[in-house]
């Protein structure tokens, strides 16, 4: 298994439609059927790779083909096929560089809008693994390189490259990690080099990374990007000028929304000192709730999103919005409000009983209990019943909402 999957591309064309005949299989029940006769390598490897198959399938759909390889940890680690098609848009040039190579999903991304690519990985397995792939997909404008990132860095003495792309391991000996300085490679360290190779530098960093934090540790940053696909933060990408002309507006901050597919939602953005402006709070919970999309609340935009669309807050403390009058087009969850109680544990009791609720989904936000905590005492659980809100009123007194979201 140490040289997995390289040793497969010898016998692709034999495996490839055992593992087509076997795609809606799980990887242990094929491992179970098949017999190690009728392949032309392990079984181990054989399940392996059906398993990267059926992964890619889902997270690069439009992308993964017959004849790609993949292992486990690669797949988890890349980015995923709306993030890749997003980033094509990002910016042109004559020569990227990709410093940490990784499967090479990024790295394809640059190719479709630079001229020349240059892929950089330590690992000599992987590093086959994504030559192997842009092979397949028909990347001719990449240049593979099997290096560690800093050594690679200091043998490009004089040489200019238009944007230098990172996207730092989280993950060691110790597990997961999302600062800056616990990843591989720790790219404040090599900012002296990179001041001297690039004139563009971007950074892919954990959406658990605090935005402020980001702006102390690294220096020149144009702009910041919050970007997330079906309401969840996939990533934060940190632009960095090194040289140039700099946006005479200061450090930005964007909220990108992106679908399944990569295409645009909405994207708002402003100046990154310009966050969070005082909000009107309501005088009285309206007829409708909303709830914004989750890149909104993590780029610190909430209040600036909801004067956009004349909406306030339910209370001074909480990201939940109201509004009389119905606003279809929200950049988040739109529930129309069926009933605002008091938090009394008998009344709350009676009212479920009264309308049949069991199966709802809870949310919570500036409320002392937590929703698994909410589940049990109210004897509920997970479904679609109802949409139960546990937060404050606009006087401070704690509430429930029951509400219906709104599918638009």
């Amino acid at each position: 298994m140490a040289q997995f999957p390289l040793n497969l591309r010898d016998h692709l064309d034999a495996l490839l439609p055992i593992l087509d005949a076997h795609a809606t299989v799980s990887p242990s029940d094929f491992a179970l059927r098949i017999k190690s006769t009728d392949l032309p390598v392990s079984v181990a490897d054989a399940a392996h790779l059906l398993d990267c198959y059926q992964r890619a399938s889902q997270k690069f759909p439009g992308i993964h083909r017959q004849g790609l390889l993949y292992t486990r940890k690669a797949l988890e680690q890349s980015t995923g096929e709306a993030l890749i098609r997003y980033k094509t848009e990002l910016f042109e040039g004559a020569i990227a560089v990709d410093l940490t190579g990784g499967l090479g999903m990024d790295t394809l991304s640059l190719s479709q809008n630079f001229k020349n690519v240059i892929y950089v990985e330590k690992d000599p397995i992987v590093m086959e693994i994504a030559k192997h792939n842009h092979t397949i997909l028909g990347c001719r404008n990449i240049t593979h390189v099997c290096e560690d990132a800093e050594v690679w860095l200091n043998s490009c003495t004089g040489t200019k490259f238009d944007l230098i792309y990172a996207d730092p391991s989280r993950r060691n000996d110790t597990g997961r990690q999302f600062l800056l300085k616990d990843c591989e490679p720790d790219i404040r360290e090599l900012l002296p080099l990179l001041d001297k190779l690039t004139k563009r530098l971007l950074v892919k960093v954990s959406p658990l990374y605090d935005i402020k934090q980001l702006t102390r540790e690294l220096p020149n940053i144009q702009n910041i990007e919050v970007i997330s696909v079906q309401n969840e933060v996939k990533e934060i990408l940190i632009s960095c000028l090194f040289h140039g002309t700099p946006d005479e507006e200061g450090m930005g901050i964007k909220a990108v929304r992106l679908d399944k597919q990569g295409n645009h939602l909405s994207v708002h953005g402003g100046g990154i000192d310009d966050r969070e402006y005082p909000l009107p709070t309501a005088s009285e919970i309206g007829n409708y709730l909303y709830e914004p999309d989750a890149a909104i609340i993590k780029a610190g935009m909430t209040a600036a999103v909801a004067s956009i669309f004349y909406l306030e807050k339910i209370n001074p403390n909480t990201i939940y919005l109201t509004s009389e009058e119905l606003c279809p087009v929200f950049p988040g969850k739109t529930y129309e409000i069926m009933d605002v109680l008091p938090y009394k544990s008998k009344m709350i009791a009676a009212y479920l009983w009264e309308n049949n609720l069991e199966a709802v989904h809870i949310h919570k936000r500036d409320f002392p209990l937590k929703p698994e905590e909410l589940f049990k005492k109210f004897h509920l659980r997970m479904g679609d019943q109802a949409h139960l809100f546990f937060t404050k009123s606009p006087d401070g007194t704690h509430i429930m909402i029951s509400a219906q979201l709104l599918d638009f």
